[in-house]
């Protein structure tokens, strides 16, 4: 994971889900969690933007654990933990990539 201080708005988990082969994967869940909020859940895009998410979170320094599920609510990832601190990003950026 990587601040990302030029992210244009605020607050958001982003990144993209990628194959073996680099190529955006469609249709990944991506879940945020904390012990304070229930799960956020978005789906990778298709198209031009094949493998992008972006997850917005509110604006409080928390720590957030971000996972990719899938359609049966499997965690099919390792957990990623992010500290989320609007005042030094916009935007934290969590990219995946599939080893296989």
């Amino acid at each position: 994971p990587a601040a990302d201080p030029d992210y244009p708005i605020c607050c958001y988990i982003f990144g993209t889900v990628r194959d073996a082969a680099g190529s955006g994967l469609e249709g990944i869940q991506v879940q945020a969690s904390n012990e304070w909020t229930a799960a956020i859940v978005a789906v990778t895009k298709g198209g031009s933007e094949a493998g992008k998410y972006d997850i917005p979170i509110n604006a409080t320094i928390q720590n957030w654990d971000i996972a990719l599920i899938d359609a049966g609510g499997t965690q099919i990832s390792s957990e990623v933990r992010i500290e989320f601190d609007a005042e030094a990003a916009s935007g934290y950026r969590v990219d995946w990539q599939r080893a296989y």
